[in-house]
C-alpha cells in the first residue's frame, strides 16, 4: 500500500461501546437478559470481544453470576 492509495473501508465499529456492555454485562446480570436478545457474539467488531461474549454466556448458563475470574477461566 503506497500514500496515494485509497484507505481501506471498514464497517462501522465501536469499540468503546463494545467494551461498555461487555462491563455492564459482568457486573449485572439483568444487563446480560437484556443484552442476549440484541446481540450475537459475530455482532462485535473485535474478535476478542465476541470471545468475551460468549463466555459471560456461558458462566451465565451455570446459573453462576460472570466475573473476570469466571469469565477469564
Amino acid at each position: 500500500m503506497t500514500p496515494d492509495d485509497p484507505p481501506t473501508p471498514q464497517p462501522p465499529h465501536d469499540l468503546e461501546a463494545e467494551a461498555t456492555v461487555l462491563r455492564a454485562m459482568l457486573r449485572s446480570t439483568e444487563a446480560i437478559a437484556d443484552v442476549v436478545e440484541l446481540l450475537h457474539h459475530d455482532d462485535f467488531y473485535r474478535h476478542a470481544h465476541g470471545r468475551i461474549y460468549l463466555a459471560i454466556l456461558e458462566v451465565y448458563a451455570r446459573d453462576e453470576d460472570p466475573d473476570m475470574r469466571s469469565v477469564a477461566d
